[in-house]
């Protein structure tokens, strides 16, 4: 069994329990169905210990962010392990996509946090979700139609798809993929995919990786190829662990814009600022306070969000996190900081709550449930 500890408030009062709850030792305290109406003794039971079978996840609808993002990369390291000629590549990618899409409708917040906040070793995977994550923001700020979304997102996801195995590991994917870019459109073709928006969207995201390149235009899927190029970098540096920058949102942005603007839109990067600000939402900031936080969601100033303090000045955590306006002089950032700055790992739900949630309660239906063995 997969455990999952119970907190107060998963639960309405006077709902029906839709599974089994168990002790920390694995025996079975609260029966399905059992309706709770004692505050009192539901308060002692969580503070002792509750737990439940996280397998019952895969039943959940709709999905949480972190379920649909941790599928998501599960299913496309399949993919990249033994891409399948004919419609196997393009089937599964379309369905990295369909969860993407599925994560972004339950929060697009918490979404983008659990980019920012993340803290597992990178794979090639795991960097073009979370590329195609900002991607997925920035597409919607630009207001492109569903269907080149879609067809956005699947370059986002593939952009390193065939490359792998032939490329050095000089340390740099980025540098992988520049150089081995020029057949990508060609090889994703052999392994079955032939929707002309997709092909199109990556030519023009492998061109724009090249140093070399230099093209200005209005055409929307040069642009969205531009928009998955610099969604790539831009992902890629933050999750550098041996950069003096790792994470740090701000000083990767302009540095990228500095290094390779004239390699895109100017609109892009507007688009791209806009879309997520900054500090995009899961950014860790120091406060001119000495306080450490998270910024939690955009104002109306691009360089000012909101954020959740979770560390003191003199470095105690801050129980529950405190809401501040960093448009307020006393609040104003002072430093983006990486996910390492922090104690430990975030509370989403303290931060984002029922949005963040693993699973939601609600959204089980006890018929559907097994009885546990």
């Amino acid at each position: 069994m997969v455990r999952r500890r119970i907190r107060l408030d998963d639960i309405p009062h006077g709902a029906a329990l839709p599974c089994d709850l168990y002790s920390a030792t694995g025996a079975v305290v609260l029966r399905i169905n059992t309706v709770l109406r004692n505050d009192a003794e539901w308060r002692q039971l969580v503070d002792t210990g509750l737990f439940m079978d996280l397998r019952l996840q895969r039943r959940l609808e709709p999905p949480s962010v972190r379920a649909c993002l941790a599928q998501s990369i599960s299913l496309l390291d399949q993919v990249y392990a033994a891409p399948e000629p004919g419609a196997g590549v393009a089937g599964a990618v379309n369905r990295v996509v369909s969860l993407i899409n599925a994560g972004w409708a339950r929060s697009k917040d918490v979404m983008i946090a659990c980019v920012m906040l993340a803290r597992e070793p990178t794979t090639p995977a795991r960097h073009a979700i979370h590329t195609a994550c900002f991607v997925q923001a920035v597409m919607h700020s630009m207001g492109l139609d569903d269907r080149l979304r879609q067809a956005v997102l699947a370059a986002a996801l593939t952009l390193h798809l065939p490359e792998l195995a032939a490329a050095p590991d000089d340390g740099s994917m980025v540098a992988r993929i520049a150089d081995h870019a020029g057949n990508l459109p060609t090889r994703l073709q052999a392994l079955g995919i032939q929707d002309a928006n997709w092909l199109a969207v990556l030519e023009y995201a492998t061109l724009a990786m090249r140093t070399e390149y230099r093209q200005r235009t209005t055409d929307t899927l040069v642009i969205a190829g531009q928009l998955v190029a610099l969604a790539d970098l831009y992902c890629e540096r933050i999750a550098r662990p041996e950069d003096e920058y790792a994470g740090n949102s701000r000083s990767v942005l302009r540095d990228l814009l500095i290094e390779r603007g004239q390699h895109f839109d100017a609109l892009l990067a507007s688009h791209f600022i806009r879309a997520l600000g900054v500090y995009p939402v899961g950014s860790v900031v120091l406060l001119r306070s000495g306080e450490i936080g998270v910024v939690c969601n955009q104002s109306d100033q691009i360089d000012a969000p909101w954020v959740c303090s979770l560390i003191a000045p003199l470095g105690t955590p801050i129980d529950p996190p405190k809401l501040c306006d960093t448009r307020e002089p006393a609040d104003n950032i002072r430093a983006s900081l990486g996910p390492t700055d922090l104690l430990g790992e975030v509370d989403l739900d303290a931060i984002w709550g029922e949005a963040a949630r693993e699973f939601c309660f609600t959204c089980l239906d006890a018929s559907e449930v097994v009885e546990n063995e």
